[in-house]
């Protein structure tokens, strides 16, 4: 590509898609009777097809190592901000529920490891093999678009 990409821009795009896939697999949720954790489980992996889908969009080409590592860096960082501001604002609206939580620090400590390593290597695996899938759907369909045009 060249020059540095608009690593913000992404950011956004991810963003937009955890907003989108959270709403979205909440719906579902709610219309079987189940509960928020499909969203809250899925939404983040599925958040990452909105940048990687962007960046091959805007640029023809998949992203290079350190670009890819840039994306997901972060996008990382920002699923971390946002988990990190839910279990807050959960601590401030159900007091009772950290005294509950505290008294179990290990179980605590391993749902937390073991839920953000599960999320983080799911994101790692859509930046690693979802670019070349969204290029070749990409390019696809221009060919379509210019054999109808022809």
């Amino acid at each position: 590509m060249g020059g540095r990409i608009n690593i913000w821009k992404y950011v956004g795009w991810y963003a937009l898609g955890y907003a989108v896939a959270t709403l979205a697999l909440g719906a579902v949720a709610v219309l079987i009777g189940g509960t928020g954790g499909l969203a809250a489980t899925t939404a983040p992996f599925i958040a990452t097809f909105t940048p990687v889908a962007r960046f091959v969009s805007d640029f023809r080409t998949i992203p290079t190592r350190a670009e890819r590592r840039t994306l997901f860096s972060a996008c990382v960082g920002f699923f971390l901000v946002v988990q990190s501001v839910i279990v807050l604002v959960v601590a401030v609206v159900h007091p009772e529920v950290v005294s509950d939580v505290l008294a179990r620090p290990r179980a605590v400590v391993q749902a937390l490891v073991v839920g953000v390593a599960l999320q983080v290597g799911l994101m790692w695996l859509s930046f690693r093999f979802m670019p070349a899938k969204f290029l070749r759907n990409l390019l696809k369909s221009e060919a379509k678009k210019v054999s109808r045009q022809a």
